[in-house]
């Protein structure tokens, strides 16, 4: 006869002046402070960007070809988690041309207008815990593959602007 020994665990996690949460809607506040930490952003006032107008429309580049979506798709890895959009990276790499077509000219108005979807944005996480702490937890992300596809585009683009400024003997 099989049996199986279930044994509930219960989830506990340190806050940050070291008490110990168990509560699961206070566990979900330490949590949401320890990322906004974590991953604090500038404000918006503090970085220094330049406006869209005195940009010269060259150094924007070119709207997005389809030789970079095919790119930025080919070295996306097959079976692997999806973002709240349930885009599979197999799904993206099986488009035929009609398909890169229809999914360029969305990519394109991003790039045009500068504003991404709320999907592209959005990140579901999940801690991998390991002990009390959450600084001692290993976090994964969940990113949209559509808005990874968009992201690896610019990323290579902005790499090839770097490249030009910065001499084969810099390193580090």
């Amino acid at each position: 006869e099989w049996t199986k020994n279930k044994r509930t665990k219960t989830y506990r996690i340190e806050d940050e002046n070291g008490t110990v949460v168990t509560d699961y809607k206070k566990i979900l506040n330490v949590w949401e402070k320890y990322i906004g930490e974590l991953y604090k952003m500038k404000q918006q006032e503090e970085i220094e960007i330049e406006q869209e107008e005195l940009i010269d429309v060259d150094d924007k580049g070119p709207c997005i070809l389809k030789s970079e979506m095919v790119r930025a798709i080919k070295d996306m890895k097959r079976k692997k988690a999806t973002g709240d959009d349930n885009i599979l990276a197999e799904l993206l790499k099986e488009l035929g041309r009609h398909g890169m077509e229809k999914l360029t000219e969305p990519l394109n108005k991003i790039f045009l207008t500068g504003e991404w979807p709320r999907d592209f944005l959005d990140v579901t996480m999940i801690a991998l815990q390991k002990k009390p702490k959450c600084s001692n937890h290993r976090t994964i992300s969940f990113l949209s593959n559509t808005g990874k596809v968009m992201a690896r585009i610019l990323n290579r683009r902005l790499e090839y602007k770097i490249d030009q400024y910065i001499g084969e003997d810099q390193f580090g």
